[in-house]
């Protein structure tokens, strides 16, 4: 497989006052093309080139109002995209015979197509603690999507029978919409040691719609990979020599992949959380040792089909302990 991309870009700033309220930002445009050509095997004796290529125009713009020392407004609007990963448009088939299931790319998938636009309100109450409001909204073209297929594989098929075929596709068209609340807190006004002691949180709803239809129930499915809620709970205490950090992060349930009725239904992710910590000792101002700890609890990753009771996959995650030493010159 050879990807070639090309990219040029113009970006204008300015910055001033209106209505005695200070102001500045920027504005520019993009464009992009990515040549690609893909050489897979769709069966032990068949191989086949596939070439593609992609041009996009990006606008973009920023802005940013000062309404105080501490409160600010930002306001942005672009449009973006995102190339889908090389393993995503591979040509070759991957079978698994044990259950009769196989992967295969999409060497025509485009990338990933947004206009999106968002407004951020922050608060700087006091040293290195703020409180932020997000809102944003996605318009979503070409969406990647990954589906699953009972197909006849020439080269396979007449041994092992039919295969369940999990490959990506581009959705028509869909939307995300949501909100983001952020709050850090230094303790600042807190007697030594305590005043190094800081607070993290946050909270993220998104609402996402496509045309996909589950074959199923028949209702409309969300956007695949995305959950309706998600937080973030941070504990930290730093200081000239140590620091320590301690995050627990959480996500609900959200689709992985789409599959028709034959296959089963739809793929779920469930939901899970896993809490991760971190501490760094200043030996000097040069060297210092780390250590991170990764999914602490040991929470379990599981997948269902339509409901929660039919699983279909689960595993538990060891928790993984990283020691380091590392050296600034």
């Amino acid at each position: 497989m050879t990807q070639e991309t090309l990219g040029a870009y113009v970006k204008a700033n300015f910055e001033g006052t209106l209505g005695g309220l200070g102001y500045k930002g920027n504005a520019g445009l993009r464009y992009i093309d990515t040549a690609r050509a893909t050489l897979g095997y769709l069966s032990p004796t068949a191989t086949t080139v596939i070439k593609s290529d992609f041009g996009y125009w990006l606008p973009s713009a920023n802005l940013s109002v000062n309404f105080s020392e501490d409160l600010t407004l930002r306001l942005a609007a672009a449009k973006v995209v995102s190339r889908p990963s090389l393993n995503q448009v591979s040509a070759s088939f991957v079978p698994n015979t044990v259950n009769m299931t196989g992967s295969r790319g999409n060497p025509n998938l485009r990338p990933f197509e947004a206009k999106q636009a968002d407004a951020t309100l922050e608060w700087y109450f006091a040293p290195s603690s703020s409180l932020t409001a997000a809102a944003f909204y996605k318009k979503v073209d070409s969406f990647t999507v990954t589906t699953v297929n009972r197909e006849f594989v020439p080269g396979f098929s007449e041994r092992f029978g039919l295969f369940d075929i999990s490959q990506p596709q581009n959705g028509e068209d869909g939307s995300i919409k949501g909100f983001e609340l952020a709050w850090q807190q230094a303790l600042r006004f807190l007697p030594a040691p305590f005043d190094n002691f800081g607070i993290q949180a946050n909270y993220t709803y998104v609402d996402s719609r496509t045309p996909l239809v589950d074959a199923i129930t028949g209702e409309r499915l969300p956007l695949p990979g995305l959950s309706r809620d998600s937080y973030t709970l941070i504990g930290y205490y730093e200081d000239s020599i140590f620091s320590v950090r301690a995050a627990y992060t959480w996500r609900s349930e959200y689709l992985n992949s789409v599959g028709g009725a034959a296959s089963g239904g739809n793929n779920y992710v469930s939901g899970r959380g896993q809490l991760d910590a971190s501490a760094q000792i200043n030996l000097t101002p040069n060297l210092r040792l780390t250590v991170e700890g990764i999914n602490l609890t040991k929470e379990i990753d599981s997948q269902y089909l339509g409901e929660p009771d039919r699983l279909t996959f689960t595993a538990r995650e060891d928790r993984r302990i990283f020691f380091g030493v590392a050296a600034s010159f």
